[in-house]
């Protein structure tokens, strides 16, 4: 019981320390008039929306009183001592990779016109912390990338990144050795060892061949469509595909993915696709949806495509610039965002309207036919009243901060309605899915106690009538042993009784039995 108090009391002394510590910091309203200036002029204002948070000292403070109280905790739990030592660690690490020079967050909405809002969001540094590590793995100076020139014709979800890797790589293994110390370090160096000299995975190598650019797309076919059983029986979805395209400096990544899976058994074969030098797995089907990897090289990046058709589509898209890029629905959104950035991420209606029908669908398929509809009626009304459209955001790395821009159908004012409805949304995605499961655990008790009572009933009836294993049983035979409707089974279902020694079987609407053994 002691324990349970002190604990208590550790936790809440935790969170009113930091509170009040934060609170606590001196103010100046110089220097609070110039972050917010700074982080204002990144933003819009006069829309429907506009939030900003000082945020200058605040992680040095939290942790200051996080130490301050662990330091307290050890006093009488000496365990405690390891968080006072692993926060003096963080400490160190947050200050030398810049992470304590965050000084202001802000976020703004304005509307655009035809239905669209300008979302912008800011995370304010000091300019003095750009050139630390961790700023630095954001990027490299705002381009256009490179890697968007792959995404083919009809890609839904598009997500692209430049990151500086390197910095990225010295960050991890700095860390390694900074927070597990000396021996950490060396089990890490060793790992690495062994993958290079057993498996020929040059880890540090690889990383130094990639330039950094990276994008994701996923492809929904707007005419070809798949049957998804784990679903609902009927259920046709669009037919998804992948493409991955990372950029390189060398070959080396290439060479590493065939031999690679050379060693796991699944070798790439040498082939052509759309007139360039390729590698594809031997057949393979991963039912229902199409899948048989391809690799290419390309315009200084490696491809990857989960078909070769996909394939082929984005090299088509790099060489003639008739991809993603060259569509009306993509262009109207990205010629309002900066075209030199660091990330972008888009999102196509097709995609949206998708994901919705599939959620749905997977909730109808929690019912059947003799339940209602209601659990899916509500996930449709808690979708439907956001607009519903594509949307583009980009992300843009300054000397002073991080910069993310969006363009699309929701605003401040929807942002806003989301949060006051989130409680709602959060109540009724928990509750519906429980009373789904709790009907259908309600509805097989139910079809096992029902086989109980007539197991019993036959067993009693050929007692009494001195039956032997295997006599055949009526529904007339054992009714004077069973309460009225006890041998009627819930709608859609067939109940059959089976001789002496035979479990009784009931079939449901959608042909699965339920028996006792």
């Amino acid at each position: 019981m002691k324990k349970h108090c002190v604990r208590g009391l550790i936790g809440g002394l935790l969170l009113l320390g930091c509170v009040g510590g934060v609170l606590a910091a001196p103010m100046n309203p110089e220097r609070t008039e110039a972050l917010f200036a700074a982080t204002a002029a990144e933003l819009d204002l006069g829309g429907d929306l506009f939030a900003y948070l000082e945020m200058e000292d605040i992680s040095v403070v939290v942790l200051r009183e996080l130490k301050a109280l662990a330091a307290l905790a050890a006093e009488e739990a000496p365990p405690a001592a390891q968080a006072v030592d692993f926060l003096d660690k963080l400490d160190v690490f947050l200050r030398a990779e810049g992470l304590h020079d965050v000084v202001g967050f802000g976020l703004s909405s304005k509307p655009q016109g035809r239905g669209l809002y300008a979302f912008k969001q800011f995370l304010a540094i000091n300019p003095e912390a750009a050139e630390l590590r961790f700023w630095r793995v954001m990027g490299r100076e705002p381009r256009a990338l490179a890697v968007l020139r792959a995404a083919p014709r009809g890609t839904a979800l598009l997500v692209a990144s430049d990151l500086r890797l390197d910095a990225l790589w010295d960050l991890v293994q700095d860390a390694v050795g900074h927070f597990g110390g000396p021996a950490a370090d060396d089990a890490f160096q060793t790992q690495l060892a062994k993958l290079k000299d057993e498996a020929g995975l040059d880890v540090a190598a690889l990383i130094e061949s990639l330039s950094g650019e990276l994008a994701l797309c996923l492809v929904l076919d707007r005419t070809a469509t798949v049957a998804l059983p784990m679903i609902a029986e009927d259920y046709v979805a669009p037919q998804p595909g992948l493409v991955l395209a990372l950029g390189v400096q060398n070959d080396l990544l290439a060479r590493t993915l065939i031999e690679q899976a050379r060693r796991n058994g699944a070798p790439l074969e040498p082939a052509e696709v759309a007139g360039r030098p390729a590698h594809l797995l031997a057949a393979a089907q991963v039912e229902p949806v199409p899948f048989q990897p391809a690799l290419v090289e390309a315009d200084g990046m490696v491809l990857l495509a989960s078909t070769p058709e996909l394939l082929a589509a984005a090299v088509e898209a790099l060489e003639q610039d008739n991809g993603l890029l060259a569509e009306p629905g993509y262009r109207a959104l990205a010629d309002r965002l900066p075209q030199e950035n660091n990330g972008v991420t888009y999102v196509d209606e097709h995609f949206n309207r998708a994901i919705r029908a599939l959620q749905t669908a997977q909730m109808q398929s929690e019912l059947d036919e003799t339940e209602s509809a209601l659990p899916a009626k509500l996930i449709e009304r808690l979708y439907s009243w956001l607009p519903m459209g594509s949307a583009m955001g980009v992300r843009v790395v300054k000397p002073n901060g991080v910069a993310s821009l969006s363009v699309g159908p929701t605003g401040g004012k929807h942002v806003v309605a989301s949060l006051a409805a989130m409680p709602l949304g959060m109540m009724a995605g928990i509750a519906i899915p429980s009373f789904v499961a709790a009907r259908s655990q309600s509805r097989e008790a139910a079809l096992m106690n029902q086989l109980r009572m007539v197991d019993a009933a036959k067993e009693q009836w050929a007692m009494e009538q001195a039956q032997p294993e295997g006599a055949e049983v009526t529904a007339a035979d054992i009714q004077a042993y069973l309460y009225p409707g006890a041998l009627e089974p819930l709608p859609g279902h067939v109940l059959e009784i089976n001789p002496i020694g035979q479990s009784p079987v009931l079939t449901k609407p959608d042909g699965t039995t339920v028996t006792l053994y």
